[in-house]
């Protein structure tokens, strides 16, 4: 359906059968959050047609949210017959669906406010929400831009570097420390400020170990981000600290926006940000579960409860 649309909006600028592979080459790139395009200009060169944007935007957002919340989204609402009829969304979705029209509606505002005089200057009140609402989509997992990256602030640099770095929910086409691992961290925050024992979503208990598990995602995804600024600081002189912070952010997200460096990283530059983006798309704990599980022994004891100061 993507591709259908999107050549649609093409088929004047190409002859038949060249607007079809790029209308379907662009659509699975969009919805798989891959970030990648062949048009001559990129993106930038649709920053002036909002259909194009809103269908890439859409795509990207039906691949970033997962299977499973469209999986209950359809059942939910009938659109195919199952043989049990879904009442109600999982916690999981809800969580989902939350949080993802939170990123999107405050991106989208806050993106729109930071280059409203910068790079969107130059375009009306509605296509410069298009393009701001495209650019807030597209950041956390996919990469595409209909601006000049090089001319944003650097306060919306650093929005993209946030954003990226939770991505899509999980169980989708994205990377990052996913949605619901942040929405964990948040309510995590949230019962110990209140003095509750355990984490409660809309009025459910998560099991510890998930909350472990969260915790655990978030703290080894940050040590692989400074291991891999660290090292590229010492191989990469010629760059400076924002540059390899980026770099390193966006590989770990799989973002596939650069400030220009890649090209002319060392090798070991090159290697280093390859791990990242592998460990990025896989996933921090899984990696660090399949290396523990393979030496580890389980253990049929437990030590005396020991207390420690945080603050």
């Amino acid at each position: 359906v993507g591709a259908f649309c999107v050549f649609f909006t093409i088929k004047e600028q190409y002859d038949t059968v060249p607007a079809i592979f790029l209308s379907i080459f662009h659509s699975v790139s969009a919805f798989c959050n891959a970030g990648i395009t062949l048009f001559p200009h990129g993106m930038q060169g649709y920053s002036g047609h909002p259909i194009f944007l809103m269908i890439t935007a859409i795509l990207i957002l039906f691949g970033s949210l997962g299977f499973v919340p469209w999986y209950e989204i359809v059942k939910y609402l009938g659109i195919v017959k199952y043989k049990e009829s879904q009442k109600s969304l999982s916690l999981h979705s809800k969580i989902v669906l939350t949080i993802s029209a939170i990123f999107i509606l405050f991106g989208t505002g806050l993106f729109w406010l930071l280059e409203s005089h910068n790079t969107l200057a130059d375009q009306g009140i509605v296509l410069s929400f298009i393009n701001a609402f495209f650019n807030a989509t597209s950041i956390r997992s996919t990469g595409f831009l209909s601006v000049p990256f090089a001319d944003l602030q650097m306060a919306t640099v650093f929005i993209i570097m946030i954003f990226s770095f939770i991505g899509s929910s999980s169980g989708s086409t994205g990377s990052g420390i996913k949605t619901t691992t942040f929405a964990l961290l948040l309510f995590t925050a949230k019962s110990l400020l209140m003095s509750r024992r355990e984490v409660e979503i809309k009025g459910r208990r998560i099991p510890h170990e998930t909350v472990y598990r969260a915790s655990a995602t978030v703290f080894l995804a940050v040590a692989l981000i400074i291991f891999t600024i660290f090292l590229l600081l010492i191989s990469e002189h010629n760059w400076s600290f924002l540059d390899i912070t980026f770099e390193s952010v966006a590989s770990f997200a799989n973002l596939g926006i650069t400030t220009g460096i890649t090209g002319f990283l060392s090798t070991f530059g090159k290697i280093m940000i390859m791990i990242t983006m592998i460990a990025g798309r896989i996933g921090t704990l899984t990696l660090a579960l399949a290396v523990v599980n393979i030496h580890d022994k389980k253990k049929d004891y437990t030590y005396p409860e020991g207390k420690v100061l945080l603050s």
